[in-house]
């Protein structure tokens, strides 16, 4: 039994976007690439700013900012990355901006919960970015 409706599975199966689509083999789960798929889309983008050198994960989530600067998950990311590279100071500042971003998106949000996920993380960064802090400037 098909989760869609007949007129969904015809739209689906007329869709052209699904050349971009990647694929996987079953038997050996290796990417195939279709020949139309883009080499640098959106959800290589994402994968990359939870992968690879810290420097360049740094610059990417910037320039995110930069494009975004009302997205408190950006900053929450930004300061895990500040706190791996033990920029308490930093990450600080970032956990603080994401915890007001997201207070003022969950006001306005009817429901909220990406909203409150957003400034549970900011609030749980901010406090182990604190207590880091505090243990540095301890003699």
């Amino acid at each position: 039994m098909s989760a869609f409706s007949p007129e969904e599975n015809d739209t689906v199966a007329d869709d052209a976007s699904l050349d971009s689509v990647e694929a996987f083999e079953v038997d050996t789960f290796e990417r195939v690439e279709s020949p139309h798929a883009q080499t640098d889309s959106f959800w290589d983008w994402l994968r990359g700013l939870f992968s690879g050198p810290l420097d360049q994960r740094l610059d990417d989530l910037t320039d995110a900012i930069n494009l975004y600067p009302e997205a408190p998950s950006n900053y929450v990311q930004r300061g895990e990355i500040y706190m791996q590279m033990g920029e308490y100071e930093l990450a600080v500042l970032d956990f603080e901006i994401a915890l007001e971003l997201a207070a003022e998106q969950f006001d306005e949000d009817k429901w909220g919960f990406l909203s409150q996920t957003q400034r549970d993380q900011a609030e749980y960064g901010l406090q182990r970015a604190q207590r880091k802090l505090a243990r540095k400037r301890k003699p």
